[in-house]
């Protein structure tokens, strides 16, 4: 285990099992996860299976990070990281195809939108999940990890981008300093991602 102070650490691939429920939960109700399953049994089903393809692509490149309790999870990735080549694309369908059968082609309209939507101008840091435990949500919890790693890019005078998949993950991002970049992504017939961005600040 990786200590990075007394509360936040870097996730391993002994916490995946407990980080994939974790993210599987908190994302239970999540409009962009509602509109992948519309189904609730086979939301609860398939996104479990979902989120470890994501949690395997941040661990893979060093970018999960989690509390001592494994309570809260933010999944990273550093820059050019979503610049997959051609093999790493095919493998990454591959594992959503084995992982969520028919499903992902619903994913693969989302991944399309996204890459088209992604900023290129700079090097960056993508923000592709954050989550705490549904019990310990509106506790402060969550707001363990971001600072932490937000802390950590300005060090290294990186931008940060992400996207909102439901009005409470902006209002989150607003307050750590991240603005609206962009037109908002729309999925067919569902609900709007909102690109937003941060730009590094001053370190004293």
């Amino acid at each position: 285990m990786i200590t990075l102070d007394r509360l936040v650490r870097k996730g391993t691939p002994a916490d995946v099992p407990a980080l994939t429920r974790l993210l599987a939960e908190s994302f239970a109700t999540d409009p962009l996860v509602e509109w992948i399953f519309p189904d609730p049994l086979r939301r609860a089903r398939l996104s479990p299976r979902m989120f470890r393809v994501f949690l395997d692509l941040s661990l893979a490149n060093h970018g999960v990070y989690t509390t001592v309790d494994l309570d809260c999870a933010l999944l990273t990735l550093p820059p050019g990281a979503t610049a997959l080549s051609e093999f790493q694309q095919r493998e990454l369908d591959r594992r959503f195809t084995a992982a969520l059968g028919e499903d992902a082609a619903r994913l693969r309209t989302i991944s399309a939108l996204q890459d088209a939507a992604h900023p290129q101008q700079e090097p960056h840091c993508y923000f592709s999940f954050a989550c705490v435990a549904p019990d310990l949500q509106h506790t402060g919890r969550g707001r363990l990890l971001a600072p932490y790693v937000i802390d950590r890019c300005d060090q290294l005078d990186l931008p940060i981008y992400l996207e909102a998949s439901s009005p409470g993950g902006e209002a989150a991002a607003r307050l750590l300093g991240f603005t609206a970049h962009g037109q908002d992504i729309r999925l067919p017939d569902g609900p709007s991602l909102r690109p937003m961005w941060r730009a590094p600040r001053t370190v004293r």
